[in-house]
């Protein structure tokens, strides 16, 4: 599991969102949070930035994204993503349950983990869900899931029929 540093003495001037610079599914990610918050936040890659974080050790950035404030409190994993959507004013209450809904918690960072081990396996799901282009997403799990369903439909019609015919 990622580890969740809580502070700095090397506090940033604007909230800092630092990431994987070498992961792909980091970068499209990265691209869909800047959309939300615009210039709330400055997104940099940890590759440039880990060396102003003195008293952060440079694998911390390897395990989860990290959003640190201009007080040196530091957001990490999903906590990082859903503090930038709070501050963006999108989504207010996952900050919330996370800070004191413990299973809530729990579930996240679980769930932050098991992307994080599998980020390059979903970055070709992202491209394949929502184009390959963070800023004009084409939303092709619409006619997946349509599919599905016509699939569903047609499989329980045929199931019907066979049903029907034998009685």
């Amino acid at each position: 599991m990622f580890s969740k540093p809580k502070f700095t003495h090397f506090a940033p001037i604007k909230p800092i969102m630092i990431w994987d610079g070498d992961c792909e599914f980091c970068h499209y990610w990265i691209i869909k949070w800047w959309l939300k918050t615009g210039d709330l936040i400055v997104y940099k890659k940890y590759q440039l930035v880990a060396s102003n974080f003195q008293d952060i050790d440079e694998d911390k950035f390897r395990e989860a994204v990290r959003l640190i404030m201009p007080s040196g409190q530091i957001y990490s994993g999903p906590e990082a993503a859903y503090k930038a959507y709070q501050m963006a004013s999108k989504f207010s209450f996952l900050i919330w349950l996370y800070t004191y809904f413990k299973p809530f918690r729990v579930l996240s960072d679980w769930g932050y983990q098991k992307v994080a081990d599998n980020r390059y396996q979903l970055f070709e799901w992202t491209k394949r869900l929502f184009g390959k282009n963070p800023r004009t997403p084409q939303y092709y799990w619409v006619g997946y899931l349509l599919i599905a369903i016509v699939a569903v439909f047609l499989i329980a019609t045929l199931f019907w029929f066979l049903l029907k015919t034998k009685s």
